[in-house]
């Protein structure tokens, strides 16, 4: 409480200084004011809420899982717009004036459900790739396809996939092998693509250097790793990813020599429903 003198005292400092203009009230103005930390008897006591270890504990904890929320929102939309893609960019086909009936090589593909392969008669293999290659008497025809190493090693069965495998083969890039197999015969769920001796050329062009090969160019075989007895696994170029994997590699290299197929594709039936 103002004493009667502090009181007029005060009123006559006021009515001076509304008296003055603006400009000189910016000037003499001396009601400076300081922010409340400054008074340490205005500030929380010691043992407040914002020095309480439970409650710095609960804010930190609210911080994490806000930022996970939102990290896992953006994968949701990411992986939302991956799959859209896929499945849109799967139904655009390329080579659309290929018909992919004519010409005197007739190659197969072959998908056991996500998977795909490309199979050769062992007489349309060049020799330069099929004298590197182990095959058991009888057989006729070679399966070629390329994937994550990882993936192709540590899982023989879909039983057998662990999420670790899965992560790494979709998220990053990964290092990579070429699968063989052999067959014996045609299989009646096999589709089929005649080419040209060129396309044929072609194809292999491409499908030839994705080999890894040593100081002596020899392709180098993953010894002991094949399921069975009837396959093998070879070390291959590239990296493999969400955006270009075991389908993707079959999709391009049929796109190059101008068979139709789609635009791009992470999955076996992005090439399957262009082919007889």
């Amino acid at each position: 409480m103002c004493s009667a003198p502090e009181k007029k005292t005060r009123g006559l400092q006021d009515a001076r200084f509304s008296s003055l203009s603006p400009v000189q009230r910016r000037g003499r103005d001396s009601r400076v004011k300081f922010p409340r930390s400054f008074f340490p008897c205005c500030t929380r006591k010691k043992f407040g809420k914002a020095s309480n270890p439970t409650f710095i504990t609960f804010r930190r904890m609210k911080g994490v899982f806000l930022f996970s929320g939102k990290v896992l929102a953006w994968l949701f939309l990411f992986l939302g717009i991956y799959v859209g893609l896929s499945f849109l960019l799967s139904y655009i086909p390329v080579n659309t004036a290929s018909s992919n009936k004519s010409g005197p090589n007739r190659i197969y593909a072959h998908s056991n459900g996500v998977h795909l392969d490309l199979v050769f008669p062992l007489e349309m293999v060049p020799d330069q790739l099929l004298s590197q290659l182990a095959y058991a008497p009888g057989t006729t025809m070679l399966a070629i396809g390329w994937g994550d190493k990882g993936f192709y090693l540590d899982t023989p069965t879909w039983a057998e996939l662990s999420p670790k495998v899965a992560i790494k083969a979709m998220f990053l890039p990964s290092a990579t092998a070429m699968h063989v197999t052999e067959h014996a015969a045609v299989h009646a769920t096999w589709s089929h693509i005649n080419l040209s001796d060129e396309q044929l050329s072609q194809l292999w062009a491409y499908i030839i250097p994705t080999f890894r090969t040593d100081a002596n160019g020899q392709v180098m075989e993953l010894v002991g790793k094949g399921y069975t007895e009837h396959d093998r696994f070879y070390e291959a170029h590239g990296n493999y990813s969400m955006f270009k994997t075991c389908n993707t590699w079959v999709n391009i290299g049929l796109r190059r020599i101008g068979v139709k197929t789609a635009v791009w594709t992470p999955m076996d039936t992005g090439v399957l429903r262009f082919l007889d």
